[in-house]
């Protein structure tokens, strides 16, 4: 079924079957993969983690914090174990999309080099991975955690000043606005830190994908803002993405045992890297600011509106509740 809530289901029900479906998706590419399919079928695995986590932290409130510790710790780690060779992989592709930016300001025999380099650094990654060997002990995990999934108490009484009825479960809707507050923290760390810090960015982007799959939930409740803003999510995500992997790069080109190119070639390089990671950061500082302006508890009091409205089976309303 699609990554979102049906009509006919509590949002408990709903967000156990979603993350079934995800888990079971998972497991059953890494089941089947080949060792010519096993990259990409990596790729897609750590993709549903990255969603599952993001499930997770919206069922925080009603799992407890000493399950959700445990189980988010279970998919961090798995996507952990896998992430090496397709990490190394992506920096090819982020320096190709680099120099696309600014065709023919760096030297071709400084493409080679830096190729030949990324070519070596990914097949470095690859003897040392052996992702054949790391597959197995993730989809032990990834069953345990399966076979648990169904004991999982995902309805609580925990208290949520945001709902007001038995159809908007409280602990979900503290979850949603849990979420939302952390985006906003991260985005008011980038404010005050970004032009120093990197780390700052990175995490903005972590909180920025949660907000979006959590929303992708819920786009029946409220479908053309919400997909709406989904989509502006995943922008401010996708660019905040490229930026990580620029600056990935950026600090594998400046490690002194890899002969990539003579330093003062690589300075043009690096130049290049930072100011398209400047672009990148404006850009999604911008749409962030204007995703994140309404306060935690106004939004999640908006959807909880809606969302009743949608469970009683009511034509959705085009203004705000």
């Amino acid at each position: 079924m699609a990554f979102e809530f049906c009509s006919n289901e509590s949002l408990a029900t709903g967000l156990r079957r979603v993350m079934r479906e995800r888990l079971d998706k998972a497991l059953a590419a890494l089941d089947d993969a080949t060792p010519e399919q096993l990259a990409e079928v990596v790729h897609g695995s750590r993709k549903e983690f990255k969603r599952l986590r993001a499930l997770l932290r919206l069922a925080r409130p009603a799992l407890g914090r000493k399950r959700f510790a445990h189980e988010n710790r279970v998919l961090r780690e798995a996507g952990r174990a896998l992430s090496a060779v397709r990490d190394s992989q992506v920096l090819g592709t982020a320096f190709t999309q680099l120099l696309e930016t600014a065709p023919g300001r760096i030297p071709a025999a400084t493409v080679a080099g830096v190729r030949r380099g990324l070519t070596r650094h990914v097949e470095a990654v690859k003897r040392v991975t052996a992702l054949e060997e790391r597959v197995p002990p993730v989809l032990a995990d990834l069953r345990h955690l399966r076979e648990r999934m169904p004991r999982w108490s995902l309805s609580s009484a925990a208290a949520d000043d945001h709902a007001d009825t038995a159809d908007w479960e409280p602990a979900i809707g503290a979850g949603l606005c849990q979420s939302y507050r952390q985006a906003r923290l991260a985005l008011a760390l980038v404010e005050k830190e970004g032009g120093t810090l990197d780390a700052p960015w990175h995490e903005l982007r972590k909180r920025v994908k949660d907000v979006g799959y959590q929303l992708r939930l819920f786009r029946p409740v409220w479908r053309r803002e919400l997909k709406a803003r989904v989509r502006a999510l995943d922008a401010v995500a996708a660019a905040l993405g490229d930026d990580h992997d620029l600056l990935v790069l950026r600090d594998l080109l400046q490690m002194p045992k890899e002969p990539w190119a003579a330093p003062e070639e690589l300075h043009g390089v690096t130049a290049l890297i930072e100011e398209r990671r400047a672009k990148l950061q404006r850009k999604a500082l911008k749409n962030a600011r204007r995703l994140f302006l309404e306060k935690p508890a106004r939004f999640t009091a908006q959807l909880c509106g809606y969302w009743q409205i949608w469970q009683g089976g009511k034509v959705e309303s085009k203004t705000s509740p």
